[in-house]
C-alpha cells in the first residue's frame, strides 16, 4: 500500500489539541488535524501488504468479500501522505493506477493512523482511515477538498521529500 496511489475522499476534517509526552517526561499540547479518509479503490493485496497484523487478520476472515472489520491503530513510523486533486472526469475515466505521475498538491508528514476499518457496502469494501496530521502543515488543502474525490498516496518520509505547499 505504500507508494501506491488510490482514489478516495476526505469525508471530515477537524482541528484538535493532543497531549504529547516529551522524552524528559513533561507534557505539551500539540495542535493536530483529524482527518477521515475513505476509499473503495484499495484492493485486498495492497491492504494485506501494509502491515503484518492486517495480513494475519485478513487471512482469518477469508473468503472475500469479508465482513466489516476494525483494524484499530496502525503504528507506522515516518509515514507521510500526499494528496492529488483530480478532475472529476479524469477520475471517472481512469483507475488510480493510471493517475500515477505528476506533483502532489499537498504533502503531510509525521502522520498517525489512529484507526483503520473496513465496511462492506453492496459487496464493496470501503476502507476508512482516521489520520492525525500535525498542525505544522497548512490545512487549507484539507478543508478546500472536503467531500471531493482526490487521489492519495502513503509513503515513507525517509525516502520522499515533503514539498512545501504554495
Amino acid at each position: 500500500m505504500l507508494n501506491e496511489r488510490f482514489i478516495g475522499m476526505i469525508t471530515s476534517v477537524s482541528a484538535a489539541l493532543k497531549s504529547v509526552k516529551l522524552p524528559d517526561g513533561s507534557k505539551i499540547k500539540q495542535g493536530i488535524f483529524k482527518i477521515k479518509l475513505e476509499s473503495a479503490d484499495i484492493d485486498y493485496k495492497s491492504i494485506a501488504s501494509f502491515n503484518p497484523n492486517i495480513s494475519a487478520t485478513l487471512l482469518n476472515i477469508q473468503p472475500i468479500p469479508f465482513k466489516s472489520v476494525n483494524f484499530g491503530e496502525q503504528l507506522v513510523q515516518n509515514m507521510m501522505v500526499s494528496f492529488f486533486c483530480e478532475e472529476e472526469e479524469d477520475i471517472e475515466e481512469k483507475s488510480a493506477e493510471n493517475l500515477i505521475g505528476g506533483e502532489s498538491d499537498a504533502d503531510f508528514g509525521d502522520i498517525a493512523i489512529t484507526n483503520l476499518s473496513v465496511a462492506i457496502k453492496e459487496n464493496i469494501p470501503i476502507y476508512t482511515f482516521f489520520l492525525e496530521i500535525p498542525m505544522l502543515y497548512d490545512g487549507k488543502f484539507l478543508f478546500k477538498n472536503l467531500k471531493k474525490k482526490i487521489s492519495f498516496e502513503f509513503a515513507d518520509m525517509t525516502k520522499k521529500e515533503i514539498r512545501e505547499e504554495e
